[in-house]
């Protein structure tokens, strides 16, 4: 036996003394579980271990155990009970390589990683199709609701919360209502003067430095907690952590949630109009109803008040209908104000409307959706978890979302929006999955309507 394999046996065996391990025999933070009593390992007469035992999982299955790390059996064999391992790669990787490290200071010699050949990348397709092959449609886990349930494990408390969105709405509601108006005023600058050039060019500045104030309000607030969150998955933002994973890849889940974005807003749409229409026939059928009623007693009442009663019929069937009529059209036609409506006299025609589009075109697809994740999702989402399981978070913090775009005529489809965010978010956690499905439809959106405003179809948006 080696030296190097006695000690990485002996390393091996503390660590599963004292920490819970993975199927990959080393320590991780995402592999929680209760260990049974490891039981002695037999060792042949020549000091070399029997063949690789196997191991069993209450989750998944059988499997053998990592062989470099128990080849040659020095002290206990890794106990029967285990979790599948969530880490990826490099997780497993930088796992191993802090082992390494700890030996080379402890005086063993250990070989340095091999490092190979970089091949052409992953087909994303080829390993979705293999996957199926391999183990069926159920093997993607697209509706693997462990990973959305599980929650963050959040450090601060509910006066934290507070102070973020309360920063945030600060940071939205004075930079852009007094702060920057007054500056500008004292200056001799009067935005109500600003042509459509200069209004664009505005909002993207007010839109940067409300973006700015609100990190700098999250960091004040958070910053003394970074030693609690340094390894977890709190305001994750990274483009290489394995983007076309089936199971947590940013990429694939930003085009799966794009793609659930139209069904879900489309069903949401179809829900709403059904439901006001419904509403609209009842109304009227009991305004029917209650006029019919009325004149049956009018007729059979007494010839004396025959034409009072009339009368009453006449008056009550006017205000019946009025009130039939009134509120589910007023509701109908008229709910306020929706998202669209600041940015449409941006993108009509005129000098300078390519800049324009392209102003307006930054804060839609870039600017708001950074600041709105970062807040909702990676901010509000995340703590509300202390508090709710991960659905309910998601479901509370898109009606906040939804209502913070004050846009009445659109909180339906905002908080629709918001919900597939939310899950995807929780299903990656990574805020670029997110902000990829927030940029492209805003960006769609944006687009169908400078198209039908620069083609003179503007009265056919909502």
């Amino acid at each position: 036996m080696s030296v190097l394999d006695a000690s990485l046996g002996a390393a091996s065996t503390a660590v599963l003394r004292n920490t819970s391990t993975c199927r990959r025999g080393h320590h991780c933070r995402k592999c929680v579980t209760t260990w049974s009593r490891p039981r002695p390992r037999a060792v042949h007469a020549g000091g070399c271990a029997q063949a690789e035992p196997e191991f069993v999982s209450r989750d998944s299955g059988r499997w053998r155990g990592d062989v470099h790390l128990f080849r040659h059996g020095v002290g206990t064999a890794p106990p029967r009970n285990a979790v599948r391992c969530r880490a990826n790669s490099k997780e497993r990787q930088a796992k191993d390589e802090e082992l390494k490290k700890y030996l080379r200071e402890k005086g063993v010699q250990v070989p340095a990683t091999r490092k190979q050949n970089a091949g052409p990348p992953e087909d994303p397709f080829e390993a979705v199709d293999l996957a199926i092959e391999k183990g069926g449609f159920s093997s993607l886990r697209l509706l693997d609701l462990d990973t959305v349930r599980e929650k963050w494990d959040v450090p601060w408390g509910g006066w934290r919360v507070f102070l973020g969105m309360s920063g945030w709405t600060a940071s939205f509601v004075l930079t852009a209502a007094l702060v920057f108006p007054a500056l500008l005023i004292a200056n001799g600058v009067d935005p109500r003067q600003f042509d459509s050039n200069e209004q664009s060019k505005y909002l993207v500045a007010v839109q940067l430095i409300e973006t700015l104030e609100t990190f700098l309000v999250l960091w004040l607030l958070l910053r003394k907690f970074a030693p609690e969150m340094e390894g977890k998955e709190f305001f994750k933002l990274d483009p290489a952590d394995d983007p076309f994973s089936i199971e947590k890849g940013w990429l694939t889940w930003g085009v799966i949630g794009y793609v659930m974005v139209f069904f879900a807003i489309g069903f949401t749409a179809t829900a709403i109009d059904l439901g006001t229409h419904a509403f609209e026939e009842l109304s009227h059928a009991g305004g029917a109803q209650e006029v019919l009623r009325r004149a049956g007693d009018a007729a059979n009442g007494v010839a004396g008040v025959a034409s009072d009663t009339a009368s009453g019929v006449a008056s009550q069937a006017a205000s019946v209908t009025a009130a039939s009529s009134s509120p589910a059209a007023a509701a109908a036609k008229d709910q306020g104000p929706g998202t669209i409506d600041a940015v449409l006299p941006l993108l009509r025609s005129g000098e300078g409307s390519a800049g324009r589009f392209v102003s307006v075109l930054m804060v839609t697809s870039v600017l708001a959706p950074l600041l709105e994740e970062v807040v909702f999702r990676g901010f509000l989402l995340v703590s509300l978890t202390k508090w709710l399981p991960t659905p309910g978070a998601v479901l509370f913090s898109s009606v906040i979302f939804g209502a913070a775009h004050f846009a009445p005529r659109d909180f339906p489809q905002l908080v629709t929006l918001g919900i597939v965010l939310g899950f995807s978010y929780a299903r990656t956690r990574n805020l670029l999955t997110p902000m990829f499905i927030h940029s492209l439809w805003n960006s769609g959106v944006l687009i169908v309507v400078a198209g039908l405003v620069a083609t003179g179809n503007e009265a056919a948006l909502p």
